[in-house]
C-alpha cells in the first residue's frame, strides 16, 4: 500500500496570538523584528541572534489546525483518525488553564493517535524530563522545545518530525505487506497440502476400489464358472441340473448390474449423458419404486417406510429415465449404510402454489450419526466399500437433471438426505394421492 504524505499539524495553546505566530513561522512568513521581539519577550522570551526575517524559507505546504484547549485537540485528533486524515504532528503547550496541562493533553492524544508525533513547549519548570516520562513513558515520538527558541528550531522540528512520521508509516505498511504475503504463502502452502492428501487419498480411494471391484468380479467369475461346471456335471439329473441353473441367473445378473453401474458412473463423470425431458406420469414411475425398494429392503432384512407428506402431480415434465435411477440408486445406497432401515417422505414444497413447487424426497437413516468429515466425501465412490458407489451415481444423475441432493444431519443423531428437483409440472391441476406404506 502506498503511502502519501501528511503535512497536517494541530496546534495546541490557549493564546490564540501563539497560534497566529506559529502559523507566520511555519508557512515562512516571519513577523517583522519588532513584532518577533515583542512576542517572544512576553510568550517565548528574548529571539536568538541572527534570526531576521530573512533568514525564513520560503512557503511551506503544511497544513495547520487550532486547539485552545487539551480535550478540543483530543476531539479534533479523534475526527481526523475516524475521516482517514490523521495530524502528523502537534505542537503543545503545558500551561493551558483552566484545562488540561499539555502532559494530561499528550497521554488522551498518544492513545487516540499512536502514531502521532508531538512537540512540548514550554519555558517553567513545571515538569521535569523525569516527570514527563514518569506520565507519558519512554516515547520516540515526543520532542521538548524550551522555550525561548528560534522560529528556525520550529522548522527544522517540523519537516523532521513529518519526515519521521511518513518514514515510520511506510516502514509499518511495508511490515504489513511481507506480514500479508507471508500469510499468503503459508495459506497457498496449507491448501497444496490438503490438496495433495486429499489427492492423495482419492488416489488410493480409487485404486481400492479397483482392487475391489477387481476382486469381486474375479471371484464372482470363478464361482460362476465352478457353478456352471457343477451344473454341467449333473446335467444327466435333469431336475437338479436345471436347479443348479436357475440358481446362477441372479448371480449373473448381480454382476452384469455391478458392470453396468461402474460404466454409468464412468459416463456421468465424462458428461456423456443428457437429460431429456418429457411428459412422465409421476404416479406409475412412483409405484414402480416403490415396489422395486420393497422388495430390495426385504433383501437386506431392513424396513423401508414411506410417508407422503400431501398430494403430488399425477403427470410431470422430466427425464422419467434418469429420475428412476437416480431414486434407486438413492435408496440403495442409503439401504446398505443404514443400520435400522429408512424412511422415506415425499411431497412438494409450497404445494399451495403448485406452479414453482419442487418435488421433495427426504430420506432419513435412523441411528446413523453424521460425521462432518465424512459429510464431505459422502457421495464419492471411493470413500468407503461398494454402497458408495451407488450414493455416486444418485449425485450424479441428480446432477444431470439439475436436481439438488445434499446429506445433513437432523440433530438427533440421524442422517438425512434431501433431494429436490423441479418437476415441470404439465398438468398442476391433476393429482394423487401416495398411499402411506404401514410399518
Amino acid at each position: 500500500m502506498q503511502v502519501e504524505r501528511n503535512q497536517r499539524i494541530l496546534l495546541i495553546d490557549d493564546n490564540p496570538a501563539i497560534h497566529d505566530d506559529f502559523k507566520k513561522i511555519l508557512a515562512g512568513q516571519a513577523p517583522a523584528a519588532a513584532e518577533v521581539d515583542d512576542l517572544l519577550n512576553e510568550f517565548l522570551g528574548a529571539p536568538k541572534p541572527g534570526t531576521a526575517a530573512g533568514s525564513v524559507p520560503a512557503e511551506l505546504p503544511y497544513e495547520i489546525c487550532s486547539a485552545l484547549q487539551g480535550q478540543e485537540a483530543l476531539k479534533l485528533v479523534q475526527q481526523a483518525r475516524q475521516q482517514g486524515r490523521p495530524f502528523a504532528l502537534a505542537f503543545v503547550d503545558v500551561r493551558m488553564p483552566p484545562g488540561w496541562d499539555g502532559i494530561v493533553t499528550l497521554q488522551h492524544l498518544f492513545e487516540a493517535d499512536p502514531d502521532l508525533q508531538a512537540v512540548i513547549c514550554t519555558a517553567y519548570s513545571d515538569y521535569t524530563y523525569a516527570d514527563m516520562l514518569r506520565h507519558l513513558g519512554q516515547s520516540d515520538r515526543l520532542l521538548i522545545l524550551k522555550k525561548p527558541f528560534d522560529p528556525i528550531e520550529v522548522q527544522q522540528l517540523a519537516g523532521a518530525l513529518l519526515e519521521k512520521w511518513y518514514v515510520t508509516r511506510c516502514n509499518q505498511s511495508h511490515l504489513e505487506e511481507v506480514r500479508a504475503y507471508a500469510a499468503s504463502l503459508e495459506t497457498v502452502n496449507r491448501a497444496l497440502a490438503s490438496d495433495k492428501a486429499m489427492a492423495e487419498a482419492f488416489s488410493q480411494g480409487k485404486t481400492d476400489f479397483i482392487m475391489r471391484a477387481g476382486q469381486l468380479f474375479g471371484r464372482g467369475v470363478a464361482d460362476l464358472r465352478q457353478d456352471l461346471e457343477q451344473a454341467c456335471a449333473l446335467g444327466g439329473d435333469g431336475g437338479r441340473g436345471q436347479a443348479e441353473l436357475t440358481r446362477l441367473l441372479p448371480r449373473a445378473g448381480e454382476l452384469e448390474r455391478l458392470l453396468e453401474d461402474v460404466l454409468l458412473l464412468a459416463e456421468l463423470d465424462a458428461n456423456r449423458l443428457v437429460a431429456k425431458a418429457k411428459e412422465c406420469d409421476l404416479s406409475n414411475l412412483l409405484s414402480d419404486c416403490r415396489a422395486d425398494w420393497s422388495r430390495a429392503a426385504a433383501r437386506l432384512r431392513k424396513p423401508c417406510l414411506v410417508r407422503p407428506s400431501g398430494p403430488l402431480p399425477r403427470s410431470s415434465t422430466l427425464d422419467g429415465l434418469h429420475l428412476r435411477r437416480l431414486l434407486d440408486h438413492l435408496l440403495q445406497g442409503a439401504l446398505a449404510i443404514a443400520p435400522r432401515g429408512v424412511e422415506l417422505q415425499v411431497g412438494l414444497e409450497n404445494r399451495n402454489q403448485l406452479v414453482g413447487s419442487m418435488l421433495r424426497f427426504e430420506l432419513l437413516l435412523p441411528g446413523l450419526p453424521l460425521d462432518p468429515a465424512a459429510a464431505q466425501c459422502f457421495f464419492e465412490p471411493f470413500a468407503e466399500g461398494d454402497s458408495r458407489l451407488h450414493l455416486a451415481l444418485a449425485k450424479g444423475e441428480a446432477r444431470l437433471l439439475r436436481a439438488e441432493l445434499f446429506v445433513e444431519d437432523d440433530g438427533r443423531d440421524n442422517t438425512r438426505l434431501v433431494l429436490r428437483l423441479d418437476p415441470g409440472l404439465a398438468r398442476a391441476a391433476e393429482l394423487f394421492e401416495l398411499p402411506a406404506q404401514a410399518a
